[in-house]
């Protein structure tokens, strides 16, 4: 199926030169590139398996182990808590229609919700960095706690108080209620 994926980016995102300075710099079949002097713009489409459909900003000469340091379309939304993040978050499109739908609509969101960052505005690029590095650490700690609570919940069942308390005195703090008072019992029996 012919998507004509970089023709209908270029038709679609017109506004990003007209209005922001953007130049198109890189259009490949299923990837297009905008800059202006300090953004940068990647769209994406994997037309030949998933049909996910991307979009990427980040502010040039920003990089960091694995490339440019770059923010989804979804990480924007989800960070300035618009009502359409979920929506957006990651798109799948198995249709030429559909495709033209969602660059219309990504189109639309990024000049709604993106302006300061098509501008370069340092504050909102930081903004970016901390929602990241907030939702990293958030998953961090959830991934602990999936990974502690049941070698806990055996040590509680096996009355091995030591090995209980052990397990859960780092993660105290993200402890529930019930786990609090069953800790708050372990140790009074060590």
């Amino acid at each position: 199926m012919n998507f004509k994926f970089s023709d209908k980016v270029l038709s679609t995102f017109t506004f990003l030169i007209s209005e922001y300075g953007f130049n198109c710099v890189k259009k490949e079949q299923y990837f297009v590139r905008y800059e202006s002097t300090k953004v940068f713009i990647d769209l994406t489409f994997d037309g030949t398996r998933s049909y996910e459909l991307g979009l990427e900003i980040g502010k040039k000469g920003v990089s960091y182990s694995e490339g440019e340091l770059s923010f989804s379309l979804g990480e924007i939304l989800r960070c300035i808590e618009a009502p359409e993040y979920e929506k957006y978050d990651c798109v799948q499109v198995t249709t030429p229609e559909l495709l033209d739908k969602f660059l219309s609509t990504y189109a639309e969101l990024l000049n709604r919700y993106a302006k300061d960052l098509l501008t370069g505005s340092e504050s909102f690029f930081r903004r970016l960095s901390q929602c990241r590095d907030k939702k990293c650490a958030a998953y961090e700690i959830e991934t602990k706690l999936q990974q502690i609570r049941p070698l806990a919940e055996i040590a509680w069942r096996e009355k091995d108080f030591t090995k209980f308390t052990k397990l859960l005195i780092p993660i105290k703090k993200y402890l529930s209620y019930s786990e609090l008072k069953k800790l708050k019992y372990a140790q009074e029996r060590l």
